[in-house]
């Protein structure tokens, strides 16, 4: 959500004048900057995933002749598993789907919050313009 702001900012400050983004470019913004958090923070995710199916990662392993202890390590020793039996790639495994779904999702969500956004905004303006008659 910060990067959003900060890449709506950024395309704000380009169109002087302009107070909102239009549904496309709030689509467009949500879906670079939700892909852009799901890229740096996918090796986190993967290692969470490598230590909560471990016994299963274990199996691999020994099947590959690496020797892996029994119990998972904390996230630097589950990191170094992955490049060890995946390779660097290893880290970004299942990042298509992730990157498909997250960013669709957090695409139309992001562009639906800025339509209300910008609706509540001209609403209340707009009562704020109009003074009661006594």
């Amino acid at each position: 959500y910060a990067l959003f702001e900060r890449i709506k900012r950024f395309v704000l400050q380009r169109r002087r004048g302009k107070q909102y983004l239009t549904t496309m470019e709030a689509f467009l913004v949500g879906a670079v900057a939700k892909a852009f958090a799901t890229i740096v923070t996918f090796p986190a995710i993967r290692a969470r995933v490598v230590q909560n199916t471990w016994p299963k990662q274990v199996k691999k392993a020994k099947k590959m002749g690496v020797n892996v202890a029994e119990t998972p390590g904390g996230f630097v020793e589950t990191m170094k598993f992955i490049l060890k039996t995946e390779g660097n790639a290893g880290l970004y495994s299942g990042l298509a789907p992730a990157l498909i779904k997250g960013v669709s999702n957090a695409a139309i969500m992001l562009a639906l919050k800025e339509k209300i956004y910008e609706t509540v905004n001209r609403i209340l303006l707009r009562s704020k313009s109009l003074k009661p008659t006594a």
